[in-house]
């Protein structure tokens, strides 16, 4: 599969929601999502792989666990299998990020989104 992220994003910004989490791949080995975030996403532990996070755009913050670690466009996390971990969106932009959950077969309940209230 190939995708321009930025040809996408042209389709389909946030707008004004909290969070939008589209699945751009979803196969048994893995799960690749896009998500636009005006807000956090709530801290969370991936039991069944390792999550791969690439910033697209916007600044922010990733914590794992209590350590907290700036992020900007072209910032790049692996976060290891049953590490609790958040993302704080920073700055007037929303925070885009390409996420991989890897490791474990794609379930769609997996990738609900955890918005911070």
């Amino acid at each position: 599969m190939t995708l321009s992220v930025v040809d996408y994003l042209d389709r389909n910004l946030i707008g004004r929601e909290p969070l939008k989490e589209s699945i751009l791949a979803c196969n048994p080995l893995e799960t690749v999502r896009l998500l636009q975030m005006r807000e956090g996403v709530a801290q969370h532990v991936h039991q069944n792989g390792d999550e791969v996070i690439y910033v697209v755009a916007g600044e922010g913050t990733v914590r794992i666990g209590e350590t907290p670690t700036p992020l900007r466009a072209g910032s790049l996390v692996v976060v290891t299998n049953g590490i609790g971990h958040a993302l704080e969106r920073g700055g007037k932009n929303p925070l885009i990020v390409v996420s991989t959950l890897v490791g474990a077969p794609c379930d769609h309940a997996e990738t609900a989104p955890l918005v911070r209230k």
